[in-house]
């Protein structure tokens, strides 16, 4: 049976862990961009979304250790497949598509919200440009200009 992979139970126990603790972590920052999406649709709190990004930071950060741990296993999973059990594939299977659902929901939430901030911050940067040209009309309406021909010369 040469070029066979086995996996030990452990490393099986812990891959199934961390796809559930993967699809945890996606799900918990699904409901955080759609609280962000919520939140910008009503107002565009900085400070807030500033720290709705920190845990998303957070949560980036734990998901890249979790996808080290389970790259390994994932990598060799066509192997693999042919040495567990089939309920075991069958679960890991669900779990895995389960991942790519969630996965697509939460790029689609993303996107949702990077067009949200987009629109806020054109629609700030015209509100300023509106603002700076109203001012600089203003100012150089009201401003008082000496011209030569008006100066009386005693």
């Amino acid at each position: 049976m040469g070029g066979e992979m086995t996996i030990d139970p452990a490393t099986l126990k812990q891959f199934l862990l961390d796809l559930q603790a993967q699809d945890d972590c996606y799900g918990r920052m699904l409901n955080m961009t759609r609280a962000q999406v919520e939140k910008l649709g009503v107002t565009a709190d900085a400070a807030e979304i500033g720290s709705m990004l920190a845990e998303k930071q957070t949560l980036m950060a734990e998901l890249e250790v979790l996808g080290a741990r389970l790259a390994p296993v994932k990598q060799q999973w066509p192997q693999l497949r042919g040495e567990l059990a089939p309920s075991i594939v069958e679960f890991a299977d669900k779990r895995l598509a389960a991942l790519q659902a969630s996965l697509k929901k939460l790029i689609e939430a993303e996107d949702q919200a990077s067009s949200l901030i987009q629109e806020r911050l054109l629609g700030n940067r015209d509100k300023l440009a509106g603002l700076t040209r109203k001012t600089a009309a203003g100012r150089a309406y009201n401003a008082a200009t000496v011209s030569a021909k008006f100066i009386d010369v005693k």
